[in-house]
């Protein structure tokens, strides 16, 4: 009876270490995927939308190169967003329609941003959960491509 309890509690004290174990490493991935989303927070535009296509959040890359701070871009939809950049020939519609089907899109497009002329690479990409049938949100990377 008494080595039957020894082992139970052996078996435990294991479990918790594994448990351990796995909470640690489940830590450091967290950490890392931090360190890589500052890595691209620093090294290109992105924008999050809403399914229904509003900006939720942009980093301070993107909001420094259109000269605007960010809180104003939030809530825009990518119609106004596109407006905002001087681009009204964008089929907003058509590539928002591609995006919530789960369609990856790859956009370029010409800005006019404190007089001077850009032409971004923009890359939509739905976030898709398991199982669900449309995206949760729609990440755009862009960057300057002359």
């Amino acid at each position: 009876m008494q080595s039957e309890e020894l082992a139970a509690q052996e078996e435990m004290c294991q479990n918790m270490e594994e448990l351990q174990a796995t909470q640690e490493e489940a830590a450091r991935r967290e950490q890392e995927m931090i360190g890589v989303l500052n890595v691209i927070d620093n090294s290109v535009f992105k924008v999050e939308y809403d399914i229904r296509g509003k900006i939720t959040s942009a980093n301070n890359k993107y909001a420094n190169f259109l000269n605007v701070d960010t809180e104003k871009l939030i809530d825009k939809s990518l119609k106004q967003e596109f407006e905002l950049l001087g681009d009204s020939s964008t089929q907003t519609d058509a590539l928002w329609s591609a995006l919530i089907g789960g369609a990856t899109q790859v956009v370029k497009i010409n800005v006019l941003v404190n007089g001077v002329n850009h032409k971004l690479e923009e890359h939509y990409s739905p976030v898709m959960i398991q199982n669900d049938k449309q995206p949760s949100k729609i990440i755009k990377i862009a960057y300057i491509i002359a």
